[in-house]
């Protein structure tokens, strides 16, 4: 988890040296931007609500028979997924800290009847990438408990996948799609980068009517988008000229720990921040946006994510 709330020092280090007076400004070096990094669910698609609310916890219910304790771990599971800071973290991620935290939503006499988790908790506190591939590779060289608890996570995840499938296709939010056309229109890449499986975010980005402006499609495979936003900063050539546009604090973070700018779509405000990036960001370039402009747009961002209750 991200300690918050983050120092001032450090959001004013973040909002100001990084998008207003970028180090790569004092060495001489362009600012201009030329890629969108946009994250998926819950950014650009209206897909977050639906998938934890019918896929991702009953599968979590289903597979640990935590029936008694249902009401518990939806409340916990959609807390952690969709109204805190953690919003947006990896599926694996996510799992666990619910395991850990459940235990302080029980009745003390039930803590003693919810699965531990250890293994899940080594898991992903060891590995570089959070993803089927990698959980995989981790059961083949378990044994004893462990390997049987962390097919128990491999089953829950494809059970979750199984469920997201059946699923309407997402609809983009509105005015994504006019954001995303202007972007190419100014002669800017847009790269999805995403935690969900690169399969799910191509098959929805295509049926939301967007994927053709899409240049390339990142999922948890490729390993983490601070691993995936240094990768196309390299290609890039500078911090500047890649912006990551997310929902999520895990975004935020990406973008802040690359080097890279940031912009928030803000959770129950996702329209109307599409709309911001387009008339205060796209519509100036080659100029670069106002601070307070940015700024201001951190700031609610940062509002919007408290911490789990």
């Amino acid at each position: 988890m991200v300690e918050w709330p983050l120092p001032e020092v450090q959001r004013y280090e973040f909002v100001a040296h990084r998008i207003v007076v970028n180090r790569d400004i004092r060495l001489g070096m362009d600012q201009t931007l030329k890629l969108l990094a946009v994250d998926s669910d819950g950014c650009a698609l209206d897909a977050m609500e639906v998938k934890h609310r019918t896929c991702f916890t009953p599968a979590i219910i289903e597979v640990w028979q935590l029936e008694q304790y249902a009401e518990a771990v939806t409340e916990l599971a959609l807390a952690i997924n969709l109204y805190s800071r953690e919003r947006g973290i990896n599926r694996f991620t996510a799992l666990s800290m619910l395991f850990q935290l459940l235990p302080t939503r029980v009745a003390p006499a039930a803590v003693a009847n919810l699965p531990t988790m250890r293994a899940l908790h080594a898991w992903v506190e060891s590995a570089h990438k959070l993803s089927e591939s990698s959980l995989e590779a981790a059961i083949e060289s378990a044994s004893g408990a462990a390997k049987m608890e962390l097919q128990q996570v491999l089953g829950w995840t494809r059970r979750v996948n199984q469920l997201v499938g059946h699923l309407a296709s997402p609809p983009a939010f509105e005015h994504v799609r006019e954001t995303l056309a202007q972007a190419c229109a100014k002669g800017l890449r847009v790269c999805v980068v995403s935690s969900a499986t690169k399969a799910a975010i191509e098959h929805e980005w295509l049926h939301a009517d967007i994927a053709c402006f899409v240049d390339r499609f990142f999922g948890q495979e490729d390993g983490t988008k601070t691993d995936v936003l240094l990768r196309l900063i390299g290609e890039m050539g500078n911090p500047g000229a890649v912006l990551m546009v997310g929902d999520a604090l895990g975004d935020f973070t990406a973008a802040r720990d690359s080097g890279c700018q940031f912009f928030p779509i803000i959770p129950g405000h996702e329209s109307s921040s599409w709309e911001a990036l387009r008339l205060g960001w796209l519509d100036v370039l080659p100029a670069a946006p106002q601070a307070s402009f940015v700024s201001a747009a951190v700031e609610r961002f940062f509002a919007a994510l408290p911490a789990v209750q």
